[in-house]
């Protein structure tokens, strides 16, 4: 990943052992999570939202510009 600062590094590091760490092979040699991840989300609680669609709405937006 080349990271210069090295505190950043050891942080990246601790980070990607701390979810491994969550990974196990069952007896049938299957990847399995201990705990699932849950990442935080940000969008407003009043929004329901199932999918992609505003990143891709905004993605289609920004593609009409180099066109």
């Amino acid at each position: 990943m080349d990271i210069k600062d090295p505190y950043l590094a050891f942080c990246f590091d601790e980070a990607v052992e701390l979810i491994l760490m969550q990974q196990y092979v069952d007896e049938k040699g299957y990847l399995r999570w201990k705990n699932k991840p849950r990442w935080k989300e940000t969008t407003s609680k009043n929004i329901a939202q199932n999918n992609n669609s505003e990143l891709i709405a905004e993605m289609k937006k920004e593609l009409k510009k180099y066109k």
